[in-house]
């Protein structure tokens, strides 16, 4: 019985030193993450420069100017992802005006056209994304990961619009997308 007692006392404590030699991993993993953070340039087939910076995986949103974007191609491909556009009407959004939560993202940002997309969580909030197709519009194609919807899955975007019929016209289209930041596809928030 002795014996039993203590292989048991050291098997809970092995289980214990395993979880906390875990813990601290993923906290080392966490902050090497960070670090690598890094500027990136992007070439694309459109004689358009767009400079950005990378933004932290969870990071507060900053403003940025479509005039100091700057794309170019580098070693980045575009991703072929099916985008569809969405407004804030309570049929789409679950809310109506009067409603504290109307206009809102899930991220807490309030919804700007030209800028708020959704995307699911492999795309992590705050993740810049140019859409070529967009490249003559306000944000010259620069959009923000600030949402996220029901239906949008790992190969779909959702592009905020503020007009019905744009968004309508616009419809379901599988189209070419250049994610700006390093982030990991994968599942990343």
């Amino acid at each position: 019985m002795m014996a039993y007692k203590r292989f048991l006392y050291l098997t809970i404590l092995l289980i214990i030193l395993a979880i906390i030699l875990g813990i601290i991993f993923a906290i080392e993993g966490q902050a090497r993450t960070v670090e690598q953070t890094r500027p990136y340039t992007i070439t694309v087939p459109q004689e358009i420069e767009i400079t950005a910076e990378p933004t932290p995986i969870i990071a507060e949103e900053k403003p940025y100017s479509p005039e100091t974007v700057d794309i170019s191609r580098g070693d980045r491909e575009p991703v072929k992802m099916e985008c569809t556009a969405y407004t804030l009407r309570s049929s789409e959004c679950g809310k109506t005006p009067d409603n504290p939560w109307y206009g809102i993202t899930a991220s807490g940002e309030h919804v700007k056209e030209w800028h708020t997309i959704a995307a699911s969580k492999n795309i992590p909030f705050g993740t810049k994304v140019y859409i070529p197709f967009f490249k003559d519009k306000p944000n010259r194609g620069v959009f923000t990961v600030l949402d996220r919807g029901g239906s949008v899955g790992p190969d779909n975007i959702d592009i905020y619009m503020e007009d019905l019929g744009e968004a309508l016209e616009f419809g379901r289209r599988t189209i070419e997308v250049y994610i700006l930041p390093d982030a990991v596809m994968e599942g990343a928030e």
